[in-house]
């Protein structure tokens, strides 16, 4: 499973309550994670690592978008002087 600390501190909670079962704890918290898990990816819910990676990779193509067009106006003025 991806670790994900959100997530993490929801089980927790959630398993704060079943402290007093013992060993079937583990196995409750095993399934909440699995059912939450589950849920959020019905939502198409992305991770914040997933997040920051599109971020950087839309913040460069607006960088090379830039860089192009600068490229193109050069261009096209410098073939109208012709």
């Amino acid at each position: 499973m991806i670790p994900n600390p959100m997530l993490d501190e929801l089980v927790k909670g959630i398993a704060a309550g079943f402290d007093r079962l013992g060993d079937t704890r583990d196995e409750i918290e095993r399934r909440i994670r699995q059912i939450v898990t589950l849920k959020l990816s019905e939502f198409d819910v992305v991770t914040r690592e997933e997040l920051e990676v599109q971020q950087a990779l839309l913040a460069q193509a607006t960088r090379r978008i830039a860089e192009l067009e600068k490229r193109l106006k050069a261009l096209e003025e410098g073939g109208s002087q012709a």
